[in-house]
């Protein structure tokens, strides 16, 4: 490039500041102590915009992870027919967990052995574990396998950035 060519220049704040040379667009970024960032290389005429780099480039890095961490994940929880009482209510708990933070649970009964025999059993087993969560949704039907009985739920409620954000600062008030 050399430094008599005309480039179109745009500001951050996205005023478009139009034709100019390169050497004072460059001069133009380091009065107001920003970065030259070229957006096109289109050979006609280049553009560049005036900006903080190093704020553009963690503002992309943050909206990519916050992405990551906003796909709703789908978790599995196991239990067999002759699952006791208190491992139940403890599964229940660690389903409960899940459905809070937003995740779809995936409810397996899995029988063994003779108890294949019985799947009206492994969806009566089902049913009570579904009677123990509130305010669930359940996506499609009981899903019979041959050695299992399964069902997708997810929370009816929803949750909205204010309440992920109260709970997040009680988090951390509390741990002080």
């Amino acid at each position: 490039m050399h430094p008599h060519d005309k480039v179109l220049i745009l500001h951050d704040n996205g005023n478009n500041l139009g034709e100019m040379s390169y050497v004072d667009a460059q001069s133009l970024a380091q009065r107001q102590e920003l970065d030259l960032v070229q957006v096109n290389k289109n050979d006609s005429s280049p553009v560049y915009k005036i900006m903080d780099y190093g704020k553009w480039k963690y503002k992309q890095k943050q909206k990519k992870k916050n992405a990551k961490n906003s796909t709703r994940q789908t978790k599995e929880m196991n239990f067999k027919i002759n699952t006791a009482e208190h491992d139940l209510k403890v599964k229940i708990n660690h389903i409960k967990k899940f459905l809070f933070k937003g995740h779809d649970v995936k409810v397996v009964v899995n029988m063994r052995g003779r108890e294949k025999s019985q799947p009206a059993t492994a969806r009566e087993k089902l049913e009570s574990i579904l009677s123990h969560l509130e305010n669930v949704q359940v996506q499609g039907t009981l899903r019979p396998g041959q050695s299992s009985v399964s069902v997708v739920i997810r929370s009816e409620e929803k949750r909205t950035n204010a309440t992920k954000k109260e709970e997040t600062s009680r988090k951390n008030s509390g741990s002080n």
